[in-house]
Protein backbone atom coordinates (compact mmCIF):
# COMPACT_ATOMS: atom_id res chain seq x y z
CA UNK A 1 0.00 0.00 0.00
CA UNK A 2 0.95 3.62 -0.46
CA UNK A 3 0.86 5.98 2.53
CA UNK A 4 -2.27 7.65 1.16
CA UNK A 5 -4.01 4.30 0.75
CA UNK A 6 -3.10 3.43 4.33
CA UNK A 7 -4.81 6.60 5.59
CA UNK A 8 -7.91 5.86 3.52
CA UNK A 9 -8.15 2.35 4.99
CA UNK A 10 -7.67 3.48 8.60
CA UNK A 11 -10.21 6.30 8.19
CA UNK A 12 -12.76 3.82 6.81
CA UNK A 13 -12.15 1.55 9.79
CA UNK A 14 -12.48 4.41 12.28
CA UNK A 15 -15.73 5.57 10.68
CA UNK A 16 -17.17 2.06 11.06
CA UNK A 17 -16.14 1.90 14.71
CA UNK A 18 -17.57 5.38 15.34
CA UNK A 19 -20.88 4.36 13.76
CA UNK A 20 -20.98 1.30 16.01
CA UNK A 21 -20.23 3.40 19.11
CA UNK A 22 -22.84 6.05 18.30
CA UNK A 23 -25.63 3.93 19.71
CA UNK A 24 -23.97 3.70 23.14
CA UNK A 25 -22.79 7.32 23.24
CA UNK A 26 -25.99 9.41 23.13
CA UNK A 27 -25.96 13.14 23.83
CA UNK A 28 -28.18 12.67 26.87
CA UNK A 29 -27.34 9.81 29.22
CA UNK A 30 -24.83 7.08 28.54
CA UNK A 31 -21.19 7.00 29.72
CA UNK A 32 -19.63 10.04 31.37
CA UNK A 33 -16.97 12.27 29.88
CA UNK A 34 -13.89 10.34 31.05
CA UNK A 35 -15.27 6.99 29.84
CA UNK A 36 -16.06 8.57 26.48
CA UNK A 37 -12.53 9.95 26.30
CA UNK A 38 -11.13 6.50 27.06
CA UNK A 39 -13.12 5.05 24.15
CA UNK A 40 -11.89 7.89 21.96
CA UNK A 41 -8.26 7.13 22.79
CA UNK A 42 -8.76 3.50 21.74
CA UNK A 43 -10.16 4.59 18.38
CA UNK A 44 -7.51 7.27 17.93
CA UNK A 45 -4.85 4.56 18.13
CA UNK A 46 -6.25 3.21 14.85
CA UNK A 47 -5.82 6.59 13.17
CA UNK A 48 -2.27 6.93 14.48
CA UNK A 49 -1.11 3.40 13.69
CA UNK A 50 2.31 3.59 12.03
CA UNK A 51 2.31 7.41 12.16
CA UNK A 52 6.14 7.68 12.44
CA UNK A 53 6.35 6.02 9.00
CA UNK A 54 3.74 7.96 7.04
CA UNK A 55 3.55 11.24 9.02
CA UNK A 56 4.91 13.40 6.18
CA UNK A 57 1.89 12.66 4.01
CA UNK A 58 -0.27 14.59 6.50
CA UNK A 59 1.02 17.82 4.93
CA UNK A 60 -1.33 17.16 2.00
CA UNK A 61 -4.70 18.79 2.60
CA UNK A 62 -6.60 15.81 1.16
CA UNK A 63 -5.34 13.35 3.76
CA UNK A 64 -5.36 15.86 6.59
CA UNK A 65 -9.03 16.58 5.91
CA UNK A 66 -9.87 12.87 5.87
CA UNK A 67 -8.28 12.32 9.27
CA UNK A 68 -9.77 15.48 10.74
CA UNK A 69 -13.25 14.45 9.58
CA UNK A 70 -12.88 11.02 11.19
CA UNK A 71 -11.67 12.58 14.44
CA UNK A 72 -14.48 15.15 14.45
CA UNK A 73 -17.23 12.51 14.22
CA UNK A 74 -16.04 10.83 17.39
CA UNK A 75 -15.27 14.07 19.24
CA UNK A 76 -18.89 15.11 18.74
CA UNK A 77 -19.80 11.99 20.73
CA UNK A 78 -17.19 12.67 23.40
CA UNK A 79 -18.39 16.25 23.95
CA UNK A 80 -22.11 15.44 23.37
CA UNK A 81 -22.23 18.15 20.73
CA UNK A 82 -24.47 18.77 17.74
CA UNK A 83 -23.19 18.15 14.24
CA UNK A 84 -23.21 21.89 13.56
CA UNK A 85 -20.40 22.55 16.05
CA UNK A 86 -17.13 23.70 14.49
CA UNK A 87 -14.18 21.33 14.48
CA UNK A 88 -11.92 23.79 16.29
CA UNK A 89 -14.50 24.27 19.05
CA UNK A 90 -15.25 20.58 19.64
CA UNK A 91 -11.53 19.76 19.86
CA UNK A 92 -11.09 22.29 22.66
CA UNK A 93 -14.33 21.41 24.45
CA UNK A 94 -13.44 17.71 24.38
CA UNK A 95 -9.87 18.54 25.41
CA UNK A 96 -8.28 16.54 22.59
CA UNK A 97 -5.63 18.03 20.24
CA UNK A 98 -6.13 18.16 16.47
CA UNK A 99 -5.22 14.82 14.90
CA UNK A 100 -2.50 16.38 12.74
CA UNK A 101 -0.67 17.48 15.91
CA UNK A 102 -1.02 14.01 17.38
CA UNK A 103 0.56 12.57 14.22
CA UNK A 104 3.49 14.99 14.57
CA UNK A 105 3.84 14.09 18.25
CA UNK A 106 4.01 10.35 17.53
CA UNK A 107 6.64 10.95 14.85
CA UNK A 108 8.72 13.11 17.19
CA UNK A 109 8.61 10.54 19.98
CA UNK A 110 9.73 7.83 17.57
CA UNK A 111 12.52 10.00 16.16
CA UNK A 112 13.93 10.79 19.60
CA UNK A 113 13.62 7.19 20.77
CA UNK A 114 14.66 6.58 24.38
CA UNK A 115 15.72 10.22 24.69
CA UNK A 116 12.09 11.26 24.32
CA UNK A 117 10.90 9.30 27.33
CA UNK A 118 7.14 8.67 27.63
CA UNK A 119 4.95 10.21 24.94
CA UNK A 120 3.46 12.52 27.56
CA UNK A 121 6.76 14.40 27.83
CA UNK A 122 6.14 15.70 24.30
CA UNK A 123 2.61 16.84 25.12
CA UNK A 124 3.53 20.39 26.28
CA UNK A 125 5.03 21.07 22.85
CA UNK A 126 1.87 19.73 21.22
CA UNK A 127 -0.31 21.93 23.42
CA UNK A 128 1.88 24.91 22.54
CA UNK A 129 1.32 24.32 18.81
CA UNK A 130 -2.39 23.84 19.45
CA UNK A 131 -2.52 27.18 21.30
CA UNK A 132 -0.90 28.93 18.33
CA UNK A 133 -3.52 27.47 15.99
CA UNK A 134 -6.28 28.50 18.42
CA UNK A 135 -4.97 32.06 18.73
CA UNK A 136 -4.72 32.51 14.96
CA UNK A 137 -8.16 31.09 14.16
CA UNK A 138 -10.47 34.05 13.43
CA UNK A 139 -13.58 32.56 11.81
CA UNK A 140 -15.56 29.88 13.66
CA UNK A 141 -15.51 29.04 17.41
CA UNK A 142 -15.01 32.64 18.52
CA UNK A 143 -17.47 32.31 21.42
CA UNK A 144 -15.68 29.17 22.61
CA UNK A 145 -12.35 30.99 22.33
CA UNK A 146 -13.73 33.86 24.41
CA UNK A 147 -14.63 31.43 27.18
CA UNK A 148 -11.51 29.25 26.88
CA UNK A 149 -8.61 31.41 25.65
CA UNK A 150 -5.95 29.31 27.39
CA UNK A 151 -6.07 25.65 26.34
CA UNK A 152 -3.37 24.47 28.78
CA UNK A 153 -5.28 25.75 31.82
CA UNK A 154 -8.47 24.10 30.54
CA UNK A 155 -6.70 20.77 30.13
CA UNK A 156 -5.05 20.97 33.56
CA UNK A 157 -8.47 21.00 35.25
CA UNK A 158 -8.96 17.48 36.62
CA UNK A 159 -12.64 18.03 37.50
CA UNK A 160 -13.41 19.22 33.96
CA UNK A 161 -16.08 17.38 32.04
CA UNK A 162 -18.30 17.97 29.04
CA UNK A 163 -22.01 17.17 29.15
CA UNK A 164 -24.97 18.00 26.96
CA UNK A 165 -25.97 21.36 28.46
CA UNK A 166 -22.45 22.58 29.21
CA UNK A 167 -21.42 21.87 25.62
CA UNK A 168 -24.42 23.90 24.42
CA UNK A 169 -23.12 26.77 26.50
CA UNK A 170 -19.49 26.40 25.42
CA UNK A 171 -20.40 26.10 21.75
CA UNK A 172 -23.02 28.85 21.88
CA UNK A 173 -26.00 27.16 20.29
CA UNK A 174 -29.46 25.57 20.58
CA UNK A 175 -31.55 27.77 22.92
CA UNK A 176 -30.33 31.19 21.77
CA UNK A 177 -32.38 33.27 19.35
CA UNK A 178 -29.46 34.06 17.06
CA UNK A 179 -28.79 30.34 16.58
CA UNK A 180 -32.42 29.24 16.19
CA UNK A 181 -32.97 31.97 13.59
CA UNK A 182 -29.91 30.79 11.65
CA UNK A 183 -31.20 27.21 11.45
CA UNK A 184 -34.75 28.30 10.60
CA UNK A 185 -36.54 27.56 13.88
CA UNK A 186 -37.39 31.24 14.57
CA UNK A 187 -38.16 34.24 12.39
CA UNK A 188 -36.06 36.65 14.44
CA UNK A 189 -33.15 36.54 16.88
CA UNK A 190 -34.58 38.68 19.67
CA UNK A 191 -34.68 37.59 23.30
CA UNK A 192 -38.09 36.25 24.33
CA UNK A 193 -37.88 37.86 27.76
CA UNK A 194 -36.32 41.30 27.40
CA UNK A 195 -36.56 41.72 23.61
CA UNK A 196 -32.89 42.39 23.05
CA UNK A 197 -32.05 42.53 19.34
CA UNK A 198 -29.64 39.57 19.53
CA UNK A 199 -30.24 36.69 21.90
CA UNK A 200 -26.85 35.03 22.03
CA UNK A 201 -25.19 32.90 24.70
CA UNK A 202 -23.50 35.97 26.19
CA UNK A 203 -26.81 37.79 26.53
CA UNK A 204 -28.66 34.77 27.95
CA UNK A 205 -26.22 33.83 30.69
CA UNK A 206 -24.60 37.15 31.57
CA UNK A 207 -27.07 39.94 30.72
CA UNK A 208 -30.71 38.83 30.46
CA UNK A 209 -32.91 40.24 33.25
CA UNK A 210 -34.90 37.01 33.38
CA UNK A 211 -32.02 35.13 35.04
CA UNK A 212 -30.65 37.99 37.14
CA UNK A 213 -31.72 36.47 40.46
CA UNK A 214 -30.00 33.14 39.70
CA UNK A 215 -26.85 34.96 38.53
CA UNK A 216 -26.80 37.15 41.63
CA UNK A 217 -26.92 34.11 43.91
CA UNK A 218 -23.81 32.71 42.22
CA UNK A 219 -21.98 36.05 42.19
CA UNK A 220 -22.61 36.61 45.90
CA UNK A 221 -21.35 33.12 46.67
CA UNK A 222 -18.21 33.55 44.54
CA UNK A 223 -17.75 37.25 45.38
CA UNK A 224 -17.27 38.10 41.70
CA UNK A 225 -19.29 39.43 38.78
CA UNK A 226 -19.25 36.56 36.30
CA UNK A 227 -18.41 37.45 32.70
CA UNK A 228 -17.49 35.45 29.59
CA UNK A 229 -13.87 36.33 30.30
CA UNK A 230 -13.75 34.91 33.84
CA UNK A 231 -16.48 32.28 34.13
CA UNK A 232 -14.36 29.31 32.98
CA UNK A 233 -11.36 30.53 34.96
CA UNK A 234 -13.56 30.53 38.05
CA UNK A 235 -15.01 27.10 37.26
CA UNK A 236 -11.61 25.42 36.97
CA UNK A 237 -10.43 26.86 40.29
CA UNK A 238 -12.25 24.19 42.30
CA UNK A 239 -14.83 21.39 41.97
CA UNK A 240 -17.22 23.46 44.11
CA UNK A 241 -17.04 26.46 41.78
CA UNK A 242 -17.49 24.18 38.78
CA UNK A 243 -20.60 22.58 40.25
CA UNK A 244 -22.08 25.92 41.28
CA UNK A 245 -21.84 27.47 37.82
CA UNK A 246 -22.53 24.19 36.01
CA UNK A 247 -25.89 23.93 37.82
CA UNK A 248 -26.87 27.42 36.66
CA UNK A 249 -26.41 26.60 32.98
CA UNK A 250 -28.94 23.72 32.66
CA UNK A 251 -31.44 25.61 34.84
CA UNK A 252 -31.48 28.42 32.29
CA UNK A 253 -31.48 26.14 29.23
CA UNK A 254 -34.24 23.86 30.52
CA UNK A 255 -36.43 26.78 31.57
CA UNK A 256 -36.01 28.40 28.15
CA UNK A 257 -36.97 25.11 26.51
CA UNK A 258 -40.07 24.78 28.70
CA UNK A 259 -41.12 28.35 27.96
CA UNK A 260 -40.61 27.77 24.25
CA UNK A 261 -42.80 24.65 24.34
CA UNK A 262 -45.51 26.52 26.28
CA UNK A 263 -45.49 29.33 23.72
CA UNK A 264 -45.79 26.82 20.89
CA UNK A 265 -48.73 25.06 22.56
CA UNK A 266 -50.55 28.36 23.11
CA UNK A 267 -50.19 29.18 19.42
Amino acid sequence: MTYGEHIKKTVEKVNKVTAALSGVLPNIGGPGYWKRKLLYNAVQSILLFGAPVWYKVIRFQKYRTMQESAQRKLLIRVARAYKTVSTKAVQVIAGIPPIELMVEERAEVYKLGVRAGPATTQRPATIGKWQEIWDKHKTTAQWTKKLIPNIAKWLECTHRRADYTLTQFLAGYETYGAYTKRIGKKEDSSCTYCHEAEDRAEHTFFECEKWERWRTEIELDLNINITPGNVITKMIESPRNWKLIENYIPRVIKQKERDERDDTERI
